[in-house]
């Protein structure tokens, strides 16, 4: 009889023998249940990936973060600095205007002008107060905007990879070895949980209706065989019939 061995052109894991050795088989028939070890390391290196994204992101947010922080405490030192001016120049404008009412002698003119001068640097604090508060909220809104890209990019290039494991995941569960014609199982060279290599021999099949058949002739015999000689052939599986 022909024999065929079969194998497969990757490494594996036996998950389940479906067959036995005798059986009869169609076309297609499931002979083993596999796990591709390649697929498996795909997968893994996939997850991996993910998990190198998501603190990569985690550490530039961290760091992005720190940036927020430093500007906002930057802006509000100037902001206190600018309201601590404008305070100082509040309490002068107010002791000018008691010293105004209380000293009839005092050049009122004079005093009038150092009250403008002194509102009008008010006034452009107070409009450095303004710009300061529109620059930390463009900063700070930039960074957090920032923030947002990157994590929409995180989020795309973990979907990219969940799609590359699910999709392997799904190959790894269908992924068996059939038989690729309709045969009789001979032998079954594998166990569950083994690691086949390349090309290793996993099941070996054999024709259903022979035009050859193996037979072996007793060591016991003394034996001289010729072509067109007759012998009498007994089964091993079932030693009555001959």
């Amino acid at each position: 009889n022909l024999e065929m061995e079969v194998n497969l052109d990757f490494p594996v894991q036996v998950n389940g023998i479906i067959v036995m050795e005798g059986d009869s088989v169609d076309s297609d028939s499931p002979l083993l249940n596999l796990t591709q070890l390649a697929l498996s390391k795909e997968i893994n290196d996939e997850q991996f990936k993910i998990e190198e994204l998501n603190a990569k992101f985690r550490t530039g947010k961290n760091i992005i973060q720190n940036e927020i922080n430093l500007v906002n405490a930057e802006y509000l030192e100037n902001l206190n600095e600018i309201d601590s001016k404008i305070t100082t120049l509040e309490k002068e404008i107010e002791l000018h205007e008691d010293m105004k009412e209380g000293l009839k002698s005092l050049n009122l003119d004079a005093e009038d002008a150092k009250v403008k001068a002194l509102r009008s640097e008010i006034e452009l604090l107070s409009n450095s107060r303004i710009d300061l508060e529109l620059i930390n909220k463009t900063l700070v809104g930039g960074l957090n905007q920032k923030i947002i890209d990157e994590s929409n990019n995180l989020q795309a290039s973990i979907s990219r990879h969940n799609s590359d494991v699910s999709f392997n995941e799904k190959k790894l569960r269908k992924l068996s070895l059939k038989s690729p014609s309709r045969a009789l199982v001979g032998n079954v060279h594998v166990k569950e949980g083994e690691y086949v290599d390349a090309f290793e021999t996993m099941v070996t099949l054999y024709e259903p209706n022979p035009t050859k058949v193996k037979g072996f002739v007793h060591e016991g015999m003394h034996i001289d065989v010729q072509i067109g000689d007759r012998f009498n052939i007994r089964s091993i599986q079932d030693y009555d019939k001959t």
